[in-house]
């Protein structure tokens, strides 16, 4: 089966390779419409038309600058499941601190926490429908617990805080805040 660029119907080749669009799974982008004006707007398009869409765009953005809910102080988000080399970072259960040494997949079994991550940002996935089944993983997975210096416990499944005033900033296991205020 040959595979053709969404957006100019030319077949792959080796001057100009076909790349997979990374949230709709058989739609193929050649390297030159990759990022041409009309895959620009299509993607604007589709965050309006699309809510699965818009949401795995919100998740995967690095830097992306938001308030705080309660106490409205700005800060980053950035995806935990950082880049090409899969490392996790753990986020503190009390307060705004979060373990940078990253868990590394070459140390620590990650393989259903990158399946729920990936079932997440696609929508296929509520945690709240599966949080039984995210709290057993980490009781039975491998990532050494450690405290942090507040008395928390640095865990997979602790969300971001607000370095301000320490409530959640954002409802997703799956991100950490990078502490960064206006």
């Amino acid at each position: 089966m040959s595979k053709e660029c969404f957006n100019c119907k030319c077949e792959e080749s080796e001057s100009n390779p076909l790349m997979p669009e990374e949230f709709y799974k058989n739609l193929f982008l050649c390297h030159n419409c990759r990022f041409s004006e009309e895959i620009k707007q299509w993607r604007v398009k589709m965050e309006q038309t699309d809510p699965l869409y818009r949401r795995y765009v919100d998740l995967i953005t690095a830097g992306f600058k938001m308030n705080c809910p309660s106490c409205g102080k700005e800060t980053n988000r950035n995806p935990k499941f950082i880049g090409h080399s899969p490392v996790w970072e753990l986020c503190c259960t009390k307060c705004s601190e979060v373990d940078y040494k990253k868990i590394s997949p070459y140390k620590y079994d990650l393989t259903k926490w990158h399946e729920l991550y990936d079932g997440f940002i696609k929508g296929k996935l509520e945690l709240n429908e599966s949080w039984g089944e995210i709290l057993e993983l980490e009781k039975s997975s491998n990532i050494p617990k450690h405290k942090c210096k507040c008395g928390g416990e640095f865990s997979m499944v602790a969300k971001p805080r607000c370095l301000n005033c320490k409530t959640i900033v954002i409802n997703s296991i799956f991100h950490v805040c990078d502490g960064y205020y206006a």
